[in-house]
């Protein structure tokens, strides 16, 4: 009869326990549904407030892009360029202009001065891996400073045609 009576109760706990356990779940699931609902909303809001932000900051750049100053200080980039091309272009005429006039001798220091400088961007490159090269650097940089130095003298300053 006791034994009866604890079955009793036991199957009333685990009843109890399943009816609450349903009553979790639907609860749960109505949760769920909400913050999916909400979230869903707020998606939708912060889309439209982006929206919105992306329109304006293009009107914005629009008109700072037509706006008076920048338009100027277009003008002023493009004048620049032109400058700087003509400058570079006066550079070339007048470099090759003097190179036309090379002796042999100064082709053959102009030639050294490229190995040298060579040399010494590859031994300054390779002194990782090897020491060898490191007690050489300091002579190809010093051909290449001074086969340098007699090409532009000989290219800005001397003026034997």
């Amino acid at each position: 009869m006791m034994k009866d009576y604890l079955t009793a109760l036991q199957n009333i706990d685990r009843e109890a326990l399943k009816a609450k356990a349903e009553v979790a779940r639907g609860l749960a699931g109505e949760y769920a549904q909400q913050a999916k609902a909400a979230a869903g909303v707020y998606a939708q809001q912060a889309a439209a407030a982006a929206g919105e932000y992306a329109q304006e900051a293009r009107a914005r750049a629009e008109e700072a892009l037509h706006s008076p100053r920048a338009e100027a200080f277009a003008a002023s980039a493009k004048a620049l360029a032109k400058d700087v091309c003509a400058d570079a272009s006066d550079w070339c005429a007048f470099t090759t202009n003097r190179v036309n006039h090379f002796s042999p001798f100064d082709i053959a220091v102009f030639k050294i001065v490229l190995v040298a400088f060579g040399l010494w961007l590859g031994s300054w490159l390779t002194s990782r891996f090897t020491k060898l090269t490191e007690k050489f650097r300091p002579v190809f940089l010093a051909m290449f400073c001074c086969g340098f130095s007699y090409i532009a003298y000989r290219i800005f300053f001397d003026d034997r045609e």
